[in-house]
């Protein structure tokens, strides 16, 4: 299977405890080639319910390692069930993928990419009412575009480029 064209995967992540809390939660924003690393990497967002961050983890071996942070983003909310709210495409001219998911308040569409010391901030788009669907994407390379569900029952289309 082509990681691209999708496919139903359970990762089990063993977490450290986070400010000193056993089972703080978090939840998967994408796997893909972030950084353009040969093989998928693991992005999560750590306690999106409150101000969370955004982690990038690569596989070493058997274990993860967590190699850039950022803070600032959500990808849940309290009492939803939906988990999509991030996704991703790869570009076609850096071969790196390209993350978008929402702020911490959920009113802004955050594009992200890995640079050499981290997360960058690429795009931004600020939106009248919080996200809550889960956001797809279309397009590819220069003519991807995504959309957004918003709690106040409107639909968004937004194009990072």
């Amino acid at each position: 299977m082509s990681l691209q064209s999708g496919f139903p995967m359970a990762v089990y992540i063993q977490y450290p405890r986070t400010n000193g809390r056993a089972y703080r939660w978090l939840n998967i924003a994408g796997i893909n080639r972030y950084s353009g690393a040969k093989n998928p990497e693991i992005a999560i967002v750590v306690t999106p319910h409150i101000g969370g961050r955004l982690d990038l983890y690569r596989f070493n071996g058997a274990n993860l390692t967590r190699i850039a942070s950022a803070r600032g983003f959500s990808n849940h909310f309290i009492g939803s069930r939906e988990q999509r709210l991030s996704a991703s495409y790869m570009t076609k001219d850096s071969q790196r993928a390209i993350l978008a998911l929402p702020s911490a308040d959920r009113r802004q569409l955050r594009i992200m990419a890995m640079a050499a010391n981290g997360w960058h901030q690429i795009g931004i788009a600020t939106l009248p009412s919080s996200i809550n669907k889960a956001i797809l994407v279309k397009g590819s390379g220069k003519n991807v575009e995504f959309t957004v569900g918003l709690s106040d029952g409107s639909v968004y289309s937004i194009s990072p480029h």
